[in-house]
């Protein structure tokens, strides 16, 4: 018997097929920038299928964001450890 559901994966796909003007009246870093967004919520596309509830957009915004923090994280982490200051060389 064949699924009736359609799986996040492929709501995934149709929401984001919504937003191809969008995307090529973008400037070429942009789009790289915008297709990195989309990479991103396929990444997350586990933790998306499991929101049952959740619309598709929605689901697909909050994995951008946490995608964001992440990335975020671990920017300050390599931030705050390389200005640490270097106590072996003080007198």
């Amino acid at each position: 018997m064949g699924r009736t559901v359609p799986t996040y994966h492929q709501r995934l796909s149709r929401e984001w097929a919504r937003f191809s003007q969008f995307r090529r009246a973008l400037m070429k870093e942009e789009r790289e920038a915008f297709d990195s967004l989309v990479l991103q919520t396929y990444r997350l596309v586990r933790a998306g299928s499991m929101c049952t509830r959740c619309e598709t957009f929605d689901a697909m915004v909050l994995s951008v964001m946490i995608s964001q923090e992440m990335r975020l994280k671990r920017l300050e982490e390599l931030l705050r450890r390389s200005m640490s200051v270097d106590t072996r060389s003080s007198p």
